[in-house]
């Protein structure tokens, strides 16, 4: 036994998903295309400056957290917030 909603036709169902996930434009896809490299880039820099971060850190400590892993994942997340929150409000 199958539930039915009136008004719905299921065979409407797949011309409705096809056109939510179509691309706009040619140019939508390139601009995607272009914030997608952007944001892989600066995600990668920041990984290695908050290893850099955390390193210095450590250095001026005279020993390494115990916890290094935790302390690294909040540097990264604050660079990271602050970084795609500044790229997304110069794209658009």
């Amino acid at each position: 036994m199958t539930a039915s909603i009136p008004g719905f036709d299921a065979s409407q169902m797949s011309t409705w998903y096809v056109a939510i996930i179509l691309p706009e434009s040619e140019n939508r896809r390139q601009g995607d295309r272009v914030e997608f490299v952007i944001f892989t880039v600066v995600g990668i820099a920041l990984y290695f400056a908050a290893d850099w971060a955390l390193d210095r850190i450590e250095q001026a400590r005279g020993a390494r957290f115990e916890n290094r892993s935790i302390i690294f994942f909040a540097i990264i997340l604050v660079l990271a917030l602050a970084s795609f929150q500044i790229i997304g409000y110069l794209m658009h």
